[in-house]
């Protein structure tokens, strides 16, 4: 069965807090929602296919520099949640980006528990985890997402960070 390709959520977080960071503008490179972003020259951009860099996810998708209220409260400002001690569920793909059984997209059951992968960005935006990529490890899966069969496609995991990836 394919699985519904969907942007990172965060799932929960170990102190069952929600820590935000401080505040931080976008750039010009858009985001959807529920991305993982990186600080760059002082803006946020998104996380692409092969970083080894995070500095947040965040809730909102980025902003033009004449987004006004309603639409956007704060601007182009945005308050990302620390990835740190957090757990994310994110589909799994690999190195093209396949999507569904007719791409060639991967069984759930290719991505192991303990095994740390590399982040992957489509055309669309969306970001998940490249089970064919353990060179520029990003995340760690620690569980499958509840509901699924090992012969899913583009199954959905729980990861966490690695320390290493997330910017101070």
């Amino acid at each position: 069965m394919d699985t519904n390709i969907r942007m990172p959520f965060l799932e929960r977080r170990k102190d069952n807090l929600h820590i935000q960071k401080s505040v931080q503008p976008n750039g010009g490179t858009a985001f959807g929602r529920h991305s993982f972003v990186k600080l760059v020259a002082g803006v946020l951009v998104p996380c692409v296919t092969g970083d080894v860099v995070c500095y947040g996810w965040v809730p909102s998708e980025s902003k033009g520099p004449d987004a006004k209220p309603p639409e956007a409260l704060y601007g182009q400002n945005h308050w990302p949640f620390d990835p740190r001690d957090s757990q994310f569920v994110m589909n799994i793909t690999n190195g093209t980006g396949a999507i569904g059984q007719a791409a060639g997209a991967p069984q759930l059951g290719s991505a192991l528990v303990g095994t740390a992968y590399g982040l992957f960005r489509d055309a669309n935006g969306n970001q998940m985890l490249n089970v064919a990529d353990t060179a520029t490890p990003f995340a760690r899966v620690v569980a499958y997402y509840p509901n699924q069969a090992l012969t899913d496609y583009n199954g959905q995991v729980l990861v966490e960070l690695l320390e290493s990836v997330i910017q101070a």
